[in-house]
This record gives C-alpha cells, structure tokens and sequence, in this order.
C-alpha cells in the first residue's frame, strides 16, 4: 500500500474544490504547447496535445450544452462554442492549415476560463449559504407544560415557550416576554454595536445572546425566521436568475438561435471588428435566385415526379436552399465521380434522368444523364460541350420552356412519322394496284416530305 504523497493529496484536494479552474489550466498549458510544437513542425504530437486541450477543456461546456438541447430542446452558448471550435479544427485538417486547430482550441480556452470564474463564483456563494446555516441553532430549549427540554428548532410551534440563556444563539425570531439583555445583532443587521432588548421587542434568529436570560413567545413558524428567508433568498438567488441575467440570457439565446438558424441557411458568419473590440456581426449566403422557387413549382406541374439537387455544397447550405425553392431530395458534398453514381442510381430508379449544369465539374454527369442540359453564359466550355441541350439564356424559367418545347417536338415528330409512314402505305398499295405512275410516286413521295417539313416548322413558333 502506498501512502499519497502531500503534493499528491494536494492536487487531489484542488481537483475536488476547483475542478473548472484545474481544466481551465491544463487546457491553457496544453493549448500553449500544442502551438509551440506547430512552430517546431511536430505535427503528430500538436494535433495529439490539441486534441487533449479540445477534450479537458470543452468536456463541461459539451456536457452542459448537450444537456441544455437534449432537457429543454435549447440551443446554448456552450454548444455553440464546441460546434465552431471542432469545425474550425475540421477546416483546419481539410485544408491542412492547422493554426485553425489551435484557433478552436483558444475559443474552447476562452470558454474554460468563462466556466472556471462562474464556478469560483457558485462556490463562494455555497460558502456563503454554509455561513449563514452556521449562524442558526439546531435545537432550542423549550418551556412545555412547567418543564423545559432541548428539542429541534423545526418542531417549535407557534405560542412555544422558548428559553435563551446568556452568550447563546437565539434558535428562531420570537418576542420577548420576560428578561433584558444586549443582543449582538452583527449578522443580521451589521450593526458593531450590541442592542438592547426587553419585553416587547422582537429579536432575530442567528443573532447573540448577552449577559442577560431571555423569555421568547414563538409568533412565526421557525422556517419564516429572518435568517431563514435570507438563506433562501441566497439559494434563490444562486438557482434562479435575476432580471439583468435573465436578459443576457434571453439575448445569449436569441443569439445563439441566430448564429445557428444563419448557419443552417448555409449563411458564413463574418465578426465585424474595430480596435480589438467586437462590432457586430454579418451573415454573407449565396442568394436564391426569385424565380427559382417559381420554375420548380412550374417543372411539378409539368409532370416531373422528383426535382434532385446535387451539389459540392455542404450539407446544412444545401438543404437551406432546397426547402426554400422546394426541392424534393439533396445529395450534397459530392465530388463530380459521386455526380455520376447518383445520376445512374437514379436511371435505375426512373430510367430517363435529365441533368442541368453549368461547371466542369458537372461535365461527367451531363454525359452520364439521359439527357444534359447546360445553361449558356455561365456555363464552362466542358459543360456546354458534353450537354445535349444549351440554354442560351441563364434564367431557370428557361428550363420550363425547353421541356415544353420538347414535349411539342417529340408530338411532332410522331405525327410526322405516322403522317408519312401512311403516306408510304398508301403508296405501296397504289403501286401493287398499277393504279400509280412512277412521275406520281416521286411526286407524292416528295410532297410528302415537304409535308413532313413543313410540320416540322410549327416547333418554331412560340409560345
């Protein structure tokens, strides 16, 4: 068996009293040598000590965060904070640029320190409970029936007897109706100077007993004593927060809401900054274009059973947009090969898929679907190339248009077909017949085809 050591018993002693300022700590050392190892080139061991720094100092901010969303379905300050610090480290490893490693880390050191204080704080008002408990007896001696007994101050009841002998502690407020004495009345009143006390007035719980033996009638329940509500108004005051907190609160959760519902609309939070001091903050997206919303309601009309988005975008940004212009089903963070998977899952399922475009990487997925189309101006050349059908103009309402206009050549082209195709029939039996000159057969082979043609000119009118 080994005996603990006195540093040992020490640490072990700091740990238990002040465990937030313990994590504050290591978490500040740990930040600090993860930085300085970047600076040496020791990748490995940084992103290891970082990783230490993020798990001891974001822990409690984690737990309460995920406590707050999971108990009261709120979005905290706390949850936030670990969301932005892992995804700057996340940004960091993807980019490789891993001074945004150590940016979360200092973000999750800020919040350690934040918790650090506020459990300082707690903790000297738990002090402060245990103080004022100090000050109020246990017991009280009772005069019952001719005969005094010491009982517990939580059974007197109203019109006890209550006896206070010199130097000691009044149990509960009462009146005095027999004796003088000077009570020290320090803890309740702050007064250094003793008061005098006789029959008639009202004496207080917690506070000393001089020279002389007091008579008390019990008035009041123990638990309405003034030391009493004191104390519950410290508990109070610790579990329930007041007007000025509450409204940072509601503010902190407004915000945190903001921060958030911006985030999940594929918004880029921007901190706006002057002198070191914090001015604001802007919210930058990529605008829906106004008439988005419209042509996708106007392509379901049409008959178009799913609208898919695929997209690089990320997964927060591209659902944002997809129930703002109501789109059906959202793949996002998709590289142009994963395009291309998803377009022949999807020929599988509904066998004719069309593809609108307008990058490079979207030209695979062009090729792949039954049919590509590419908007014109801001499309690039590899787009423009691979598609089958160019729209000139980059308006989505375009893409209404030209279904429609296909739909109208696809009916074209079957009457054109059916009207010569009988027309042939036709011929071929007028032939078999000998009821036909060959000058007729040309002749009614070729005005057949001009009919055909002419038919076909209909698909340029508009409309």
């Amino acid at each position: 068996m080994v005996a603990a050591t006195p540093s040992t018993s020490r640490f072990s002693t700091l740990l238990k009293e002040h465990p937030d300022a313990v994590a504050a700590i290591a978490c500040g050392v740990l930040v600090f040598l993860g930085w300085q190892m970047l600076n040496f080139g020791w990748l490995g061991v940084a992103l290891f000590v970082l990783t230490a720094a993020y798990a001891i100092g974001g822990f409690e901010s984690a737990r309460e965060g995920l406590t707050t969303l999971l108990k009261e379905k709120e979005l905290d300050v706390d949850l936030l904070m670990i969301v932005a610090a892992l995804g700057a480290a996340a940004l960091g490893l993807w980019r490789r640029e891993y001074y945004l490693i150590v940016d979360g880390a200092v973000l999750i050191l800020i919040f350690a320190i934040s918790g650090a204080l506020e459990g300082y704080a707690m903790q000297r008002t738990e002090r402060s409970i245990q103080g004022l408990m100090s000050l109020t007896a246990d017991t009280a001696r009772v005069v019952r029936n001719g005969q005094e007994r010491t009982i517990p101050v939580s059974e007197l009841k109203i019109g006890d007897r209550v006896l206070v002998k010199p130097g000691e502690l009044v149990p509960t407020d009462g009146l005095v109706i027999e004796g003088f004495s000077t009570l020290n009345q320090a803890s309740i009143t702050a007064e250094s100077i003793p008061v005098e006390k006789t029959v008639g007035d009202e004496v207080f719980a917690g506070t000393i007993n001089g020279n002389g033996a007091l008579r008390l009638k019990i008035h009041q329940p123990p638990e309405s004593s003034l030391i009493q509500r004191v104390i519950r108004l410290v508990q109070q005051a610790q579990t329930e927060a007041p007007p000025s907190q509450q409204f940072i609160e509601r503010f902190e959760c407004g915000y945190a809401k903001v921060i958030y519902h911006w985030e999940a609309e594929g918004k880029t939070i921007v901190w706006v900054a002057y002198a070191g001091e914090i001015l604001g903050i802007i919210a930058v997206a990529d605008t829906v274009r106004p008439a988005a919303a419209k042509a996708i309601a106007r392509l379901k009309r049409l008959g178009i059973e799913q609208i898919v988005m695929l997209t690089g975008d990320n997964s927060r940004t591209a659902h944002s947009i997809a129930q703002q212009v109501g789109v059906d089903r959202v793949y996002a963070e998709l590289l142009p090969e994963d395009k291309v998977d998803v377009i022949r899952q999807l020929q599988k399922q509904y066998q004719s898929v069309a593809m609108v475009g307008d990058g490079i990487n979207d030209a695979p997925a062009l090729a792949q679907a039954s049919v590509g189309i590419a908007m014109g101006t801001a499309g690039s050349d590899v787009a423009l190339e691979t598609a089958d059908i160019v729209l000139m103009a980059d308006r989505l309402e375009r893409l209404e248009q030209a279904i429609c206009l296909g739909r109208r050549a696809q009916g074209v082209v079957k009457q054109n077909i059916v009207f010569a195709l009988s027309f042939v029939v036709i011929l071929l039996i007028a032939n078999f017949a000998g009821n036909i000159t060959l000058p007729f057969g040309v002749l009614g082979h070729e005005g057949s085809t001009a009919i055909v043609t002419l038919s076909g000119l209909r698909l340029l009118r508009t409309g």
